[in-house]
């Protein structure tokens, strides 16, 4: 009995100093682990700081002059000068097909636009300014394209509806009319700027379009780096994109 119980005590002894052996055993285990994952990441974050000051990617010439949120000076001007085929960024109607053919939810071609004209900030007299306004015939078909871009200004009081009034009067009835209600976000204009009875009519018609930077501009200026344009344009597209993605978006 006392032999088996010194064996018993001896093999606890071995037992415990194994599972000693092996804790500590895996203690370096885990240390090299550690330190193994610890050595790559200083090695990622390494490359990660060379490749930011050889292509300086968070020089940011917009967010720089903070025009960032300023549709007036910034943004309004900027796709204005998208949408401007004689424009110095020497892109023809690329743009114009690519936002065309999201708000009029239909293939556009540049070769069958014809009498196409964008006025920035066009005066409408007593019905206000718009912000982008453009007019166009294709396919034997008249358009008349009010843009309100919202970023950060409130509605004016019935601003949408004047604008509307506006396109009928001078356009007449038979002519295409589109009011783009562009925001943040995507959201609907205030009862302010349209009654809500107006608003569902304008929706059932097709009057009124939502847009987005969130969605639509990102997704315009996508397809628009798709064309290929020049390095300079590219950059000032990329740089353009970055700053309308850190909007907080309503």
């Amino acid at each position: 009995m006392n032999t088996d119980l010194q064996t018993l005590q001896q093999f606890l002894s071995k037992l415990n100093q194994f599972s000693a052996t092996v804790r500590s055993r895996k203690i370096e285990s885990d240390q090299t682990s550690c330190k193994n994952i610890f050595n790559k990441i200083i090695e990622i974050q390494g490359k990660i700081e060379k490749y930011q000051r050889e292509n300086a990617t968070d020089f940011n010439v917009f967010n720089i002059l903070r025009y960032g949120h300023y549709e007036t000076r910034l943004h309004t001007p900027f796709l204005f000068s998208l949408l401007h085929p004689e424009g110095t960024h020497q892109l023809g109607f690329r743009f114009v097909e690519i936002v065309l053919s999201d708000c009029l939810e239909k293939p556009i071609k540049a070769e069958f636009i014809r009498n196409y004209r964008i006025v920035e900030e066009h005066t409408t007299q007593i019905h206000g300014r718009i912000d982008l306004f453009l007019i166009f015939d294709y396919d034997q078909q008249s358009y008349a394209l009010a843009i309100e871009n919202k970023i950060n200004a409130i509605d004016q009081p019935n601003q949408l509806m004047n604008y509307y009034n506006y396109m009928n009067e001078c356009y007449g009835k038979k002519a295409t009319k589109k009011l783009i209600y562009l925001t943040k976000g995507g959201k609907y204009p205030s009862t302010t700027s349209l009654c809500n009875y107006l608003l569902n009519e304008y929706l059932k018609d097709g009057v009124l379009v939502l847009k987005s930077y969130k969605c639509n501009v990102n997704s315009w200026i996508d397809q628009l780096l798709e064309t290929k344009p020049s390095a300079r344009i590219k950059y000032i597209l990329q740089q353009y994109q970055q700053t309308i993605n850190q909007f907080g978006y309503e």
